[in-house]
Order: structure tokens, then sequence, then C-alpha cells
């Protein structure tokens, strides 16, 4: 709370100085913009399009990205094989990757391929190293003792792969959202928040790009709370 408070006064004594609404809005008038906002109707239907793209590259990007980490963490010969696809991956700028996605795809489409591009290294990494985590030792036993494959995954593979397949939800989700909203100010499909804050930002409504990015903090905010509280009633109910 004081850290927040700071933040706020620091912001508001800037603001004063500035004495430019174009240049550092208020942090009141920024509140009173943020509340508009949420007051229209139009705004629910960009947040859930923008919100629908986010998804559609997050899931993909988190199966696949689970499948491929985890078998080259398994094998070292898919490792291998598999290696020089995650460095390129990896290396690719974003903005390179929205420039040839507008070239392979139609616009709404070039967001949720970047966000699986982006998402999908940092879950590759998770995945592989929650396998490494996994006790050979016990896999060993289960086989000795002939236990099912349901009953090993649930208590032996599961366990050593839960606080890793988390952490890569929380990542991507939070890559995945910045990457979603810089595709779209880059794309500007419509009903878009990338699309509003470039508008915003031509007509120096400065305001109105400040609640745009506090209303995306917001929600990735909201985001990681519930992959939290997810990640809580998984590790009691197991």
């Amino acid at each position: 709370a004081a850290g927040a408070a700071s933040i706020l006064l620091l912001w508001q004594l800037c603001a004063v100085l500035i004495d430019k609404l174009y240049i550092l809005p208020r942090p009141a008038q920024v509140a009173i913009s943020v509340i508009s906002l949420l007051g229209q109707p139009s705004f629910w239907t960009t947040f859930g399009a923008t919100l629908l793209r986010w998804i559609g590259g997050l899931i993909p990007a988190f199966l696949l990205g689970l499948v491929l980490g985890g078998i080259a963490a398994w094998s070292s010969a898919a490792g291998a094989f598999l290696q020089p696809f995650f460095v390129l991956v990896k290396s690719v700028p974003v903005v390179s990757i929205t420039l040839l996605a507008l070239i392979w795809f139609k616009a709404p489409l070039v967001p949720s391929f970047v966000v699986f591009l982006a998402v999908f290294p940092s879950v590759c990494d998770n995945a592989g190293a929650g396998v490494k985590n996994i006790d050979r030792r016990l896999l060993e036993m289960a086989k000795v003792y002939r236990i099912d494959g349901a009953r090993k995954f649930a208590s032996v593979i599961l366990p050593s792969l839960q606080p890793f397949l988390f952490a890569a939800l929380r990542t991507a989700s939070g890559v995945g959202l910045k990457a979603t909203v810089v595709a779209e100010l880059i794309v500007q499909p419509a009903f878009s928040m990338g699309f509003e804050l470039q508008k915003a930002k031509v007509y120096l409504e400065t305001d109105q790009v400040l609640a745009w990015t506090l209303l995306v903090v917001a929600f990735g905010y909201l985001a990681e709370r519930v992959i939290s509280i997810a990640e809580a009633k998984a590790t009691s109910w197991r």
C-alpha cells in the first residue's frame, strides 16, 4: 500500500510540475477516463476481442510447449533435434514476427500467432525443467510394483510437474497479454485494445492511453491471481 501510494504521489507531483495534460495527466483525470471506459458497451466488445486473440494464441502454445518441452527434456536425442527450432523461436523479434504474420495471415489472426510464438519458448523451458525434476527412482519403483499408468501419473509425475506447469502458465499469461496488445498496436484490427491505444496516441489523448494501459495491467494482475488460486486449489486437492 505504501509503495502504491508513493507511485501515485510521485505521479501527481510530476503532473503538477509539468502541467500539460497531453504530456502527463493527473491520476484523478486518468481514473475518470477508466470509469468512463468501463461504462461504455464498446469497451467490453473491444476487451472481449482482445481476450479471444490472447486465448487463441495462449492455449495452443501452452499445450504444444508442454509436449515438445517434455519430449526434449526426456530424450537427449529429441532435445538435440529440437534445439535449433527452440533457439530460432526465442531469437526472432516480436516486430519481425508481426510483419511476417501480416503477410501470411489475415489481420485478426496475427495477434494470436504472435502470442503463440512469444509464449512458446517459456512454456517449453518450464516443461523441460518439470520433466527433469521427476524422480526416476520413483518411476522405477512404480514399475517394480506394477502401478498402473493413471495412478503413476497422479502420484509421481503430476506432483513433480505441477509447480513448473503453473509457473509456465503464469509467465505465459503475462507475456502473451503484452504480445497481444503490441501486435494489435501494429496490425490495428477492429475492436482491439492496441487500436484504441493507437487512436488515443494520434489524438494526443494521453489520459486515454494511460487508462487503457492501466486496464491491461489490471487484467494481467487478475489473470495472475486466478492462476495462483487455481494452483493453491490444485495443491490442496492433490
